[in-house]
């Protein structure tokens, strides 16, 4: 029979109290993840901001799209609701890809990001137009957009000088 002795610094529970090292009960992806989380909580230091402001103001949009598709008429919801957050996911991940890419493979994700907020500006008009959203609704979104849009740009400029100066042919 195999006996397991538990004792204050080897249980994952207690709530908020996790192990800092692998403990008997933590021998799944999970649990290890939820030690390497506390591990790194614990360093005190905040993710980076700087360089992710472009994607942190498209999540907060994305968020607020959520909000909003959920009071979608149930037959525009599966249809241009469903194809406006696809929109919004391949532009987070395109953009999540250009914020982790270095020199020229930024320039493809950009682009790609650039092309999906022009067509997710298109949907959105024809959402406002079929009355599926309201015009404070569209007002807000039309704002975050063009904000969004000036950030990707100047990335995007950015980047093409940099790889215009770097290889001039």
């Amino acid at each position: 029979m195999l006996s397991i002795r538990l004792s204050w610094k080897s249980c994952a529970s207690f709530l908020l109290r996790l192990p800092l090292i692998n403990s008997c009960q933590a021998k799944s992806k999970f649990s290890t993840e939820i030690i390497w989380l506390k591990k790194l909580c614990l360093l005190g230091k905040p993710p980076p901001n700087g360089k992710l402001s472009i994607l942190s103001h498209l999540l907060a949009t994305y968020k607020l799209w959520h909000e909003t598709v959920r009071r979608f008429p149930k037959d525009q919801r599966y249809t241009l609701g469903a194809k406006i957050t696809e929109l919004y996911i391949e532009m987070l991940q395109a953009i999540f890809l250009a914020s982790t890419s270095s020199g020229v493979h930024k320039i493809k994700p950009l682009k790609i990001a650039s092309l999906k907020l022009d067509l997710l500006k298109f949907f959105m008009q024809v959402a406002w137009g079929i009355k599926a959203l309201d015009n404070k609704k569209y007002s807000v979104f039309a704002e975050q957009h063009i904000q969004i849009g000036k950030m990707l740009g100047g990335w995007l400029k950015d980047s093409l000088s940099k790889f215009s100066k770097t290889n001039p042919a």
